[in-house]
């Protein structure tokens, strides 16, 4: 789609607003995540939660953490508002949302022990991301991130998955993860694939269910259909191909600073 035209970014937005997650993941997975940092935190660890979206990471990680201080950043502001609402509600006062750019994140050198990023690396490609971050973090810094991976061979990926995919050209394998963290200057200290569950209790089902709404509210209006068409397409991919590529985390740590 072209984020450029209005009404297809609309679109956009309206098959996301309100979604409980903006790409596959868990509360489940987070603290897994979470879990296999845990030994390297400072007490009062300092979070960045980058491309945030509406708190799906944020707020488990506020409430594993009471003595964290988090700041969630994201360029859409009704995200931002979500996470601030969503706070607020759970009582958790150690977020603190702004609408701002990861790619020139509010932060000094050295200000994080951790950039958490779930589902939104893919926007720098994950060399580019590791080495423009590397600066924000104290010495030993940790990011967390999770991302596509191919899982089939390239001979074995059937064309109209990797037409789905052909906006992300950096997609790679896990091994391919891996040298750019090898090459950006971390070191792994965790990694796994995310359940068959978590692409889809909160994330493709809750937009499936939004799809045929919507399919009807645009019905007459062809410049709106290519978001509609691309969301039901990508739940397609994931039911046919499920197993060609997935979701990992990673947990890497700074060998730099």
């Amino acid at each position: 789609m072209d984020f450029s035209h209005p009404v297809q970014q609309k679109v956009f937005f309206d098959i996301h607003t309100n979604l409980p997650r903006e790409s596959p993941g868990s509360d489940h997975s987070t603290l897994q995540a979470l879990k296999a940092v845990a030994q390297h935190l400072p007490d009062e660890p300092r979070i960045g939660d980058f491309g945030c979206g509406p708190g799906s990471s944020a707020l488990p990680l506020a409430k594993a953490l009471p003595q964290a201080h988090i700041t969630a950043i994201d360029l859409h502001k009704p995200f931002i508002d979500d996470v601030a609402q969503r706070a607020q509600k759970k009582d958790l006062t150690n977020i603190t949302a702004y609408v701002g750019d990861m790619t020139d994140p509010p932060f000094d050198a050295g200000d994080l022990d951790i950039i958490w990023c779930e589902g939104a690396i893919y926007n720098l490609g994950i060399d580019n991301a590791l080495q423009l971050w590397q600066r924000y973090l104290s010495p030993q810094g940790i990011i967390v991130f999770n991302d596509a991976i191919w899982q089939a061979p390239a001979s074995k990926r059937p064309p109209e998955l990797i037409e789905l995919w052909s906006e992300y050209p950096s997609m790679t394998d896990h091994e391919g993860v891996l040298r750019m963290i090898e090459a950006a200057g971390y070191e792994t200290l965790d990694h796994f694939i995310l359940p068959e569950a978590d692409w889809w209790d909160s994330y493709y089902t809750p937009m499936e269910d939004k799809l045929a709404t919507l399919e009807a509210q645009y019905a007459n209006q062809p410049d709106a259909i290519l978001p509609l068409q691309e969301a039901r397409a990508e739940i397609l991919m994931r039911r046919k191909y499920a197993g060609l590529y997935d979701y990992c985390f990673y947990c890497v740590r700074s060998r730099k600073n």
